[in-house]
């Protein structure tokens, strides 16, 4: 049996496909057109086990997946546009080794460009048969154009695991855990790759991650306390130390392993409690402990579930005059919030703010009132029913059949202040109607969801004349050009009012350029941190950073250069981690009698006085 595609192929059923969709199509709403189609060819492998039944057919075991997805779009002008994804698999294995990312193609299958430039992703990986341990990534490498299974020019990306302490790619001697890492940096001219230094980690025998240390030799590491009862495999306590040297201890409850106390690098403890379903009930923050205030937590919570009234969760924070504010959000049946009552920022009693949100049969919000003053009642878990003409500020949404919002009006007690239209011509362009004085565009995207074009129209509606901008990308979805904006006619190509990047093989802007300022260049280590700068008139400006990846300094040309700015962190306690901060000038007069002095006002470098 076989069935005909949409893309005007066929597809030949076999028994492994059981239950495969091949083709899916989307349509403009109930009784509406088809917009969107995607076409999936399946794959099968050689037969990997048989076996044979007396008067059945034999039952023979196969890997599956798919090998080739075409996905088609209606555009604004009434063609279609196709995409297409090519995988190959290994056909002992299944796994995935090559996945050719067309982008756009033509009629004869071939790559069209422009913002969606075909890549090739390989990957390779790391196994033991003999344990039936499989589908380990060890080496991806992705290529803009056709694929490769090594590092060339056209690399834009590439990253390697090795696995058990091995040093030898692919290769699996122990629990399959990742002990080392690399990811690309440059691809020579002739094809030599400059890989980061290896970022390498260390694991127990549970497989939880002991210490991680990253490609500058800034260690990170974590150790796990447990009991000595049946339970004694889950951790009770975590003690994780950053790279300074600065410890965070965490208690847990060995039965859901939820936190219970955090102890800050400052010393400062977070204490948390929980129901018996394991909901959290109060918090108590570092400034205001459980030690000093047993019955007086920074934050409490509690849980209304009933079969005769709605679900809700209300949350009380405390103020400074040891009282509580309130705030109570009421769900629906399907736990959609539906009003959040909570007290008003006046701390007038009897009073509360009232917020709504409706929805339609499909989940998809339509109505949004923002809070607004009710002096009827406190906050309660009763919801209330509030006409629109009481509501001083509500936005209404309608959708089209596929769930995207058509409209968006604001009202002001039921009367409609000013409207934004959407529409969807295709699946190339969304335009928008703003409310009166608005500019309005148009958004053109291409086949991979990218923004190619904005047209800002002349009128007040996005038809006739208009500014365009024109945006670009690589193989990799980096914005590498904004050209404009320029008038409808105008050639992008020859046009000075351009802004250009360029990435490397980690994603970083190496190289920028724009009208005003000219060429800039950065270099980055294989941290990802910007070491240096250089803008179009060769000043350099080169970055110090700390062991925690934090700026410590910038200097004139290179490391070695004129000192231009120093910046130094508090390692005091209940300060670690905070910029230091200048010291006060000394009084120039004697200090005279007068009133005490108000309490500090809590700030980086003063921890609050509250208790």
């Amino acid at each position: 049996m076989s069935f005909d595609t949409a893309l005007g192929g066929s597809i030949v059923d076999r028994a492994a496909w059981s239950g495969f969709s091949y083709q899916t199509t989307s349509y403009s709403g109930s009784g509406g057109k088809a917009v969107a189609q995607s076409i999936t060819t399946p794959w099968q492998s050689s037969a990997t086990a048989t076996k044979t039944l007396s008067g059945l057919p034999d039952l023979i075991a196969r890997h599956t997946d798919s090998s080739k997805t075409d996905t088609r779009q209606l555009l604004a002008d009434g063609t279609w546009r196709t995409a297409e994804t090519l995988t190959t698999h290994d056909d002992a294995t299944g796994l995935p080794t090559k996945v050719d990312d067309k982008g756009e193609i033509d009629g004869d299958g071939d790559p069209v460009g422009g913002s969606t430039p075909e890549s090739c992703t390989t990957t390779s990986y790391a196994s033991d048969p003999a344990r039936n341990m499989l589908g380990f990534a060890a080496q991806t490498i992705t290529n803009q154009g056709p694929c490769s299974t090594a590092v060339n020019t056209t690399t834009i990306a590439a990253s390697r695991n090795y696995y058990d302490g091995s040093t030898t790619l692919g290769e699996l001697t122990g629990p399959a855990e990742v002990t080392s890492s690399q990811s690309l940096k440059t691809a020579g001219a002739g094809g030599d790759a400059v890989w980061t230094t290896p970022a390498r980690m260390s694991f127990d025998a549970y497989g939880r991650t002991l210490t991680s240390t990253d490609p500058l030799g800034r260690t990170a590491s974590t150790s796990y306390g447990t009991t000595a009862t049946d339970r004694k495999y889950l951790p009770v306590k975590t003690v994780a130390t950053n790279a300074a040297g600065w410890t965070t201890t965490t208690t847990l409850d060995p039965g859901r392993q939820l936190p219970l106390t955090t102890t800050d690098v400052n010393g400062g403890v977070t204490t948390n409690t929980y129901d018996g379903l394991g909901r959290l009930t109060a918090v108590w923050s570092p400034d205001h402990p459980q030690s000093a205030n047993p019955t007086l937590p920074s934050a409490k919570y509690s849980y209304q579930v009933s079969t005769t009234a709605p679900v809700a969760i209300t949350s009380q924070a405390l103020l400074d005059t040891h009282k509580y504010s309130v705030s109570i959000s009421i769900d629906d049946a399907l736990l959609h919030e539906r009003q959040i009552q909570s007290s008003p920022l006046n701390g007038a009693a009897g009073a509360r703010l009232i917020g709504m949100v409706d929805y339609d049969s499909h989940g998809w919000t339509t109505n949004t009132a923002q809070a607004f003053f009710n002096k009827d009642s406190a906050p309660s878990a009763t919801p209330v029913s509030v006409e629109s003409g009481e509501i001083p500020a509500e936005t209404r949404v309608g959708y089209d059949g596929q769930g995207r919002p058509t409209g968006s009006t604001f009202y002001s007690n039921g009367a409609a202040q000013w409207q934004t239209a959407t529409a969807y011509p295709g699946a190339d362009e969304t335009d928008v109607t703003p409310p009166a004085g608005g500019t309005p565009t148009a958004a053109i995207t291409d086949a991979r969801g990218q923004q190619t074009q904005l047209r800002q129209f002349h009128g007040a509606t996005p038809t006739g004349t208009y500014d365009v901008t024109h945006y670009n990308y690589d193989a990799a979805g980096h914005q590498i050009s904004i050209v404009g904006p320029l008038a409808q006619t105008a050639d992008p190509s020859s046009s000075t009012l351009r802004w250009t990047s360029r990435y490397d093989a980690q994603g970083n802007i190496v190289a920028s350029s724009d009208p005003d300022s000219g060429t800039s260049t950065s270099t980055f280590d294989d941290a990802g941190q910007q070491i240096s700068s250089t803008d179009a008139a060769g000043q350099t400006i080169t970055t110090d950073y700390d062991l925690l990846g934090r700026p410590t300094g910038t200097h004139n040309g290179d490391a070695s250069g004129p000192l231009l700015t120093s910046l130094t962190y508090d390692t005091a306690t209940l300060g670690k981690g905070l910029p230091q901060p200048r010291q006060p000038m000394p009084p120039t007069e004697p200090h005279r009698p007068g009133p005490a002095a108000p309490p500090p006002t809590p700030s980086m470098a003063s921890p609050s006085t509250r208790r």
